[in-house]
C-alpha cells in the first residue's frame, strides 16, 4: 500500500468514526484528531493537505465531551 492509499484510508476511517455520535462526543477521538492535526501541520508535503482538511473539519464537529 502506497502512502496516498494510507492517507485516503485513515481519512475514511475518520470519516466513518464522525458519523457515530459516540465519536463526536468522545475524549479520545478529540485528543486523536489533534495529535494528527499537529503532525500534518508540520509536515509540508502535499499529498497530507487533504487528510489535515479532513482532520480539522472534524474537530469543528466534535461536540461537548461525555466519554473518557
Amino acid at each position: 500500500m502506497t502512502i496516498t492509499e494510507s492517507l485516503k484510508n485513515v481519512k475514511k476511517i475518520i470519516k466513518k468514526s464522525m458519523e457515530l455520535s459516540k465519536c463526536r462526543k468522545c475524549e479520545c477521538m478529540k485528543e486523536s484528531l489533534e495529535s494528527i492535526k499537529n503532525v500534518l501541520s508540520n509536515n509540508k508535503e502535499n499529498n497530507t493537505l487533504e487528510l489535515l482538511k479532513e482532520v480539522e473539519k472534524s474537530l469543528d464537529k466534535l461536540e461537548n465531551t461525555e466519554y473518557a
